[in-house]
């Protein structure tokens, strides 16, 4: 057996399917449900799933995500704050994560943050850089589920094949904003990114 390449990426998770439907204001009252959130399904929901599939067009989509890269970088402030970082800033968070003691020392850890609409904090080398995010016109947003799994998979894409984080965070925001204009985690035929 050959050894791994230094750029291979391995990823163990659990998967899901995400059920996607077009419903109403009272189906989404009947079962307790806000628009654009998620829940973990309880005894109340038992018959949701049934009902949506009779009632709606319905599109089953996998999903999972590796427990959405792992929630690494969910609202970085609370990250912060359980390591006693003192601070709500978003490049500085990512400074100190970057610091944090590590295993190999001849690479230096990435560090990367997204913030849905807002600017993505990445650290370069020694410093932090904010890289915004597409200008999406809202109108075209159709499905904002799997938005962040697709930015892991466009910055690994990048990652694994030697890109400058640059290049990672561009092929990122490509990948979340073609899927946040289509209905679950899917793309075009023919993507164009350049």
């Amino acid at each position: 057996m050959s050894a791994a390449s230094e750029n291979a990426l391995f990823g163990m998770g659990n998967p899901l399917l995400d059920i996607s439907a077009v419903v109403d204001k009272d189906f989404l009252d009947k079962f307790g449900l806000k628009p654009n959130d998620q829940i973990l399904a309880d005894d109340k929901h038992r018959t949701l799933f049934d009902e949506i599939a009779k009632k709606n067009k319905v599109e089953y989509h996998a999903g999972g995500a590796t427990q959405n890269s792992v929630k690494v970088a969910q609202e970085a402030a609370a990250f912060a704050d359980v390591l006693g970082f003192e601070t709500d800033d978003i490049a500085e968070i990512a400074k100190k994560a970057q610091n944090l003691p590590k295993e190999n020392p001849k690479r230096q850890r990435v560090v990367v943050f997204t913030q849905g609409k807002d600017d993505t904090a990445a650290t370069v080398g020694e410093g932090v850089t904010m890289f915004p995010v597409l200008d999406t016109d809202q109108n075209k947003i159709v499905d904002t589920n799997g938005a962040g799994d697709a930015f892991v998979g466009g910055f690994l894409s990048a990652l694994v094949q030697g890109q400058a984080l640059e290049e990672c965070i561009r092929a990122a925001h490509y990948a979340a904003d073609v899927i946040i204009k289509r209905v679950g985690c899917t793309f075009p035929e023919k993507p164009d990114f350049h």
